[in-house]
This record gives structure tokens, sequence and C-alpha cells, in this order.
């Protein structure tokens, strides 16, 4: 991507003080989360001064309205720039350090802070030093950080932003009837109705721009709970044009009588497909900003227009950023590496920013936005699984069995019993002693090892317990057929990662870290008494499991009746 190893961060910027806010890195999808009005929307106006290169603020916008604004980029300095400061022709005045470049060549890569001054200058902040010249320390070296050389160098400073084209949607915004003008596309929504018409109906236009892209968008967003068969505009008596969907065996629907939710997600679907057409540029030229489009939108319509955006951002390398108060979004993307949530606070109105890395961050998100537990409710279905390691395996083998359809975040949610504590969870309300497990969810399914050391050895009484109840709900439950879900590895992964040729088929009723465990280098008692090294094993191993390697024992059975019981939550067809 374009923006890797890019930072940018701000300061005394409205609600922010003279603490750096601001972003990490940048991401193909960039989640901004917090409450309303705890600044998230500041965070994207730094956009429009890097992009147009504009560092002065109005006034209004100072913090405490006595303190300038800043913005700061951060990036690591490449050959191209550093070749024009630091000449290879050239030599100190007095010839002891010989030509520049010896010097200059050492500072590929390093990490240099700029501030913006105006319109193609920055000021350098500081450049990070090579090991080799801090251990080789040379009096005159001085010479190459003299001001003149670190004025070359904020002269050709490179802004990855900068000539970019910024599309943002506000919070606010609505798509209404409108004439046929030639009104540009605003943030608000005016224009949409007008630019979709004129690609319909003007020769000059692509139509299919409307009644492929967009419309095969839409409904790739929509099913399984609606399917557009069309969409079209028509001209009132009073000479404004309306936007109408159709459905099969229906009547055509004015889109200004429809939800608030399919409007963004037509203003949203508008941005991606026509206006690059419109500006002329590619999409890898936008860099997209759009605020709380979860407003009126289901949480399972929401999740699954991100996950378009997603694909999109990937596909032609486009930053996109999103800001929202919702908390659907987080299981699905904390853990993505091309994209990052950032979390928004306010205390003693001053707002801070941070990179939300860890379970803790993600806890500390949830009590920002006052989410309760039983908001998993909301999740189309659950699978109960024992730990982070059976999670791990689990979404790997559902990603290649069904080529990546089913996603968790998107179509299901993993929750854990953690081993023991479920001899705690019950199926029926009459133990009021035991918790029981399908008030989380009334769509749920269960995966359990076996613990069988032989194929005579019976389950444990908590097991039995809960197979029956799951299985009297006609809710599925998967007991492996072998000792542990260990049992169903590969020896294709296990030989790959520890970098021999082969290693023998694990039996089905062996203990995989009993006989893994020195092969992989550790003790069996380490992995059975640190859940964290489980999961290392299981993060390492996952690559290496694919489709021609991965149906062990009764896998494959398994994978068919919970995938389709995935699809039946979700409504998707086979």
């Amino acid at each position: 991507m374009q923006y890797q190893g890019v930072r940018v961060y701000f300061k005394n910027y409205k609600c922010f003080d003279e603490k750096l806010a601001g972003f990490d890195d940048i991401k193909n999808l960039n989640i901004i989360i917090g409450r309303n009005n705890s600044g998230k929307s500041s965070l994207l106006d730094i956009f429009k001064h890097l992009i147009q290169e504009d560092f002065s603020f109005p006034e209004a916008s100072y913090h405490l309205k006595k303190h300038e604004p800043t913005i700061e980029i951060h990036r690591n300095l490449t050959q191209n720039v550093l070749e024009t400061v630091f000449q290879k022709r050239r030599t100190s005045s007095d010839g002891i350090l010989g030509n520049h470049w010896h010097y200059g060549k050492e500072y590929i890569g390093k990490l240099a802070k700029a501030e913006g001054v105006s319109s193609n200058n920055y000021q350098i902040i500081s450049v990070q030093k090579p090991a080799t010249i801090d251990a080789n320390p040379n009096p005159h070296i001085e010479e190459l950080y003299d001001t003149s050389h670190l004025r070359k160098l904020g002269a050709i400073f490179e802004n990855p932003f900068a000539g970019k084209e910024l599309a943002r949607i506000h919070a606010e915004r609505d798509i209404v009837p409108e004439p046929d003008t030639n009104t540009a596309i605003q943030n608000n929504g005016t224009g949409v109705t007008n630019i979709i018409q004129r690609y319909l109906n003007k020769v000059e236009k692509n139509s299919s721009v409307v009644d492929e892209d967009i419309l095969n968008a839409l409904n790739t967003i929509f099913e399984p709970e609606f399917t557009f068969k069309s969409i079209h505009c028509q001209q009132k008596d009073n000479g404004y044009w309306e936007i109408y969907l159709s459905e099969e065996g229906k009547t055509h629907i004015a889109l200004s009588l429809s939800g608030s939710g399919l409007k963004t997600v037509i203003m949203v679907l508008t941005y991606i497909h026509i206006l690059p057409k419109e500006k002329k540029k590619k999409l890898s030229e936008f860099i997209f900003c759009f605020e709380e489009l979860e407003n009126n939108l289901h949480p399972a319509l929401l999740r699954r227009l991100i996950n378009y955006l997603h694909h999109i951002s990937i596909e032609h390398g486009c930053p996109i950023f999103i800001t929202t108060h919702s908390n659907v979004l987080i299981d699905q993307y904390s853990a993505c590496e091309d994209s990052q949530i950032i979390h928004v606070s306010s205390k003693n109105n001053v707002s801070s920013a941070t990179t939300a890395k860890t379970y803790i961050c993600n806890c500390n998100i949830l009590d920002d936005l006052d989410i309760r537990a039983s908001d998993i409710l909301q999740s189309n279905g659950v699978i109960w699984v024992e730990g982070p390691s059976d999670r791990i395996y689990l979404n790997r083998w559902i990603a290649e069995h069904t080529n990546g359809q089913l996603q968790e975040g998107l179509h299901y949610q993993c929750i854990y019993y953690g081993g023991r504590i479920l001899s705690h969870f019950d199926t029926s309300t009459e133990n009021n002693e035991l918790i029981n497990i399908l008030t989380f969810n009334r769509n749920a399914a269960i995966l359990m090892d076996s613990d069988k050391k032989t194929s005579s050895t019976g389950l444990n009484s908590t097991k039995k317990r809960l197979k029956a109840g799951f299985e009297e709900n006609s809710l599925m439950v998967w007991v492996t057929k072998g000792k542990e879900i260990e049992n169903y590895l590969p020896p294709e992964a296990i030989a790959k990662h520890i970098g021999k040729t082969s290693v023998k088929q694990i039996e089905t009723y062996e203990d995989f870290h009993e006989s893994y465990a020195p092969t992989l280098s550790v003790t069996r008692k380490s992995y059975m008494t640190n859940k964290a090294k489980k999961s290392i094993l299981a993060e390492r191993l996952t690559p290496e499991i694919n489709q021609t390697n991965m149906y062990t024992l009764d896998l494959e059975k398994q994978l068919n009746d919970l995938c389709q019981q995935i699809r039946q939550w979700n409504g998707i067809e086979s």
C-alpha cells in the first residue's frame, strides 16, 4: 500500500491539546470509534489539510482558542529523497568527510519527523541517526545536520496525501428528489439523485455504472433480506427526479419513502462507483472518510457494508476512514492485519486517540461506549469453543471450507466456555444453580473435545448433559472424533512449520502435545499450563492449513454441517 510506514499526528486542534494524536499507521480500513462528541470527526478534518498542504488553521479551531494547531508526518526516508540532499559529488568544505552520499545513504529507511509549514514545505523536527554513525562519531559529521541540509530535506519531504481526492460523507445526510442540474455531489447527500439520473438518462454517461455496478453491489450488501431487480429514475410533474428501486413481484419503491439505511448504502456506493468517473481519477487516488454509517442500519447490514468497503480498499489501495459509535465492528476488524481500530475518548473536555492493539484496549472501548455483555445477542449466531486456539483453528477451517464466504464477526461469533467452566452451563432453566447457555443467543452451536483415550472411552457427564440439551433444541453439537481439536491438524502443516519434509499423522486418540511438543521445541507441560503458547502455535500453523491437506477424520462432514447451520442463521442459500 502506498501509505505503508506513514504516521500522521496533530496537536492543539479543537478538543485535542498539545499531546500528539492521530494515526500510528495508515491501513486499508481505519475505524475510528468513540462516543458522540468525543472528537472522532476532528481526526478526519486533518486529511483536508494534508491533501491541500494547507497548514493554516482558522482561529476558531485553536485549542482553547489560543494554541495554534500543527500537523506532523512521520515516515521513513527514501533513497530518492536522500540523494537530492546528500549529493554524491559534493564534499565537505575541508575535504575530510569525502562525498556526502557516503553518509547520506546510511539514512535510507530511517524515520524522519516533519511538521507541515506551507505548501511543499516541511520543517524537519528530527531524523533517526543510523547505528553505524552513532557507533563511529566524527566531529565533522555535524556538517551534514546543519540548517541548510535540514531545510533542503524539508523542502522535498514526501507527503503521500498531497494532491489526493478527499471524499467525505457527513453523519447528517439524506437523498431527496432533485431537479436536473449540474450540482456536484455534496457530503450531505445533495446531488446524489441528480448524478444517478444523469448516468441513467444522458447519452454521454455510462448507464451500466448504475444498473450493473451499483445494483450488484447493493444486492451483495442487502441479500438475503432484499434482492433488487433494477434501479431507475423518473421525473415528476414538478420537474424533480426521483430514484426508484424494484424488487421481484413488488411495485417500484421511491427512495425518498425508504429508510435512511438504504439511502446511506446508495450514497456510499455512489461515492465508490460514480465519483471517481466524475473526477476522472482512479480509486487509488481517493481517500474516503465516512461518518457514522451505522445510523439506521441493522448490525448485520452494517457488517456487510463495511466488509464490502474493506474489499474495495484492498483491491484498489484506497484508504477508507470510518467514524462510528457502534461496537459491532470490533471483533470483525480488531485482529485484521490490513485494518485498525482507533479509540477516541474525551476526559475533562480534552480528547485523546489510541490505536487498539490489545484485548484490554477493546474492553476499554466497550466500557467507554457503555456496551453490555448482553449485546452478544446481536450476533447472527454463536459457536461455543473451549479457548482461543480452538477459535483460531475453527476460523481457518471455515474460511478454507467456504472459500472465504463465511467470516467470524460477519456471519457468526465465537464464545469461549473455558474448559472446566463448562460444568456450570446447562441448556434448561430448571436448574437455577447452572447458567442456561442458550440465553446468550438462540442460534448456537458447540464444539467440544471428546478427550477420548480409546474408541471405547465415553464422554464425561458434563459433555453428555450439554450434548443432549443442544440436540433436544435442534442445535448442532460437534464432538471431536479424535481426542482433541489438535488431532485434526494435518501433518503437512506441522512439517512445514518445523522445516521438515514430513512428519507422521497423529493417531486418533493420541495426545498431540505429548507427541509433538518435543518436535516443536517445547515441553508438553508448558503447552498444557500456558494457553497463550497454544494460541501462538495455532497462529503459526494455520497459514499452512488448506483444502488440500486439512480434511482428516470427520472434519469435512462436521464442517459441512456447521457451515450449513451458519448459512441458515444468516439466511444464505447453499
